[in-house]
């Protein structure tokens, strides 16, 4: 709980806030995988960002080779999640037909049932997918963890106030400059 009169009651997360999960500053999306109790991998995830969609594969080479793929966040909205590939790959694929997404939070993505060395695994040709089918750009970090930064675009319009600046672009008023001087005469 937390008030005015105490500051916290209980601990700050990583961002500052009471009892916060430690999401309200992060500007990323992470996976890594895990050995479960039943020896099948959970790709677990933290994500501040809503995820429309994932697709990533597991080499066979790495000792490895991924049957099946269930449970989770993806299957709590309701993804289709399927497993293929080839001789030299397991591709895992997640997303929903009628436009649901992972919200953003934490836990397990998916479960992988898996055949072989699952120390061995490793993620590769990640793709994740946001709202509008945009991709998320995001980085495989040592096989295991995968991050996805944020990206601020700039505002690309010369008649903006704020060009090739961070965010949105911002015009000025009708009959106004950008540093609010009066133009019609």
């Amino acid at each position: 709980i937390c008030d005015d009169v105490d500051d916290c009651v209980g601990a700050y997360d990583e961002c500052g806030e009471c009892n916060g999960d430690g999401f309200s500053c992060a500007t990323h999306l992470s996976l890594q995988l895990s050995l479960n109790d039943n020896g099948g991998l959970d790709v677990e995830y933290s994500s501040i960002t809503d995820v429309y969609g994932f697709q990533f594969d597991i080499p066979t080479y790495s000792g490895v080779l991924v049957t099946g793929a269930s449970g989770g966040a993806a299957a709590d909205v309701g993804f289709e999640v399927s497993v293929g590939g080839s001789a030299s790959y397991s591709r895992i694929i997640g997303f929903s037909f009628s436009g649901a997404s992972i919200p953003a939070g934490s836990g397990i993505l998916v479960t992988l049932e898996v055949e072989g060395d699952v120390d061995s695994a490793c993620i590769v040709d990640l793709v994740l997918s946001g709202s509008a089918g945009e991709a998320l750009d995001a980085v495989v970090n040592d096989c295991l963890s995968i991050v996805y930064e944020e990206i601020q675009l700039d505002c690309e319009d010369e008649d903006a106030c704020n060009f090739m600046e961070p965010g949105d672009c911002v015009y000025p008023e009708e009959n106004y400059d950008c540093e609010g001087n009066c133009i019609i005469s």
